[in-house]
């Protein structure tokens, strides 16, 4: 079954593996998916964000980061020795 995705939706899938790549994980995670739509300025996603729900975007990229970065140190400690 062939699934027709909005350009939007390939942008964020395919700017969502650029992070994953950028930050060395073994897979794409919900935390990647989010970075890619916190990164389109003026998405659905930053409006409901910013608009309804008050979120300050800056610092939840940058908290984003933080987690990305301790969860790659600890599947490294895992996987080390494989």
């Amino acid at each position: 079954m062939k699934i027709d995705y909005t350009n939007g939706a390939v942008r964020t899938i395919e700017k969502s593996q650029q992070f994953a790549d950028d930050t060395s994980s073994f897979v794409v995670t919900s935390e990647h998916l989010l970075l890619s739509l916190l990164n389109e300025k003026t998405g659905t996603a930053i409006r409901l964000l910013t608009d309804k729900l008050g979120v300050n975007i800056d610092a939840l990229i940058t908290e984003l980061f933080e987690l990305l970065k301790q969860s790659q140190g600890l599947l490294s400690k895992l996987f080390d020795g494989f």
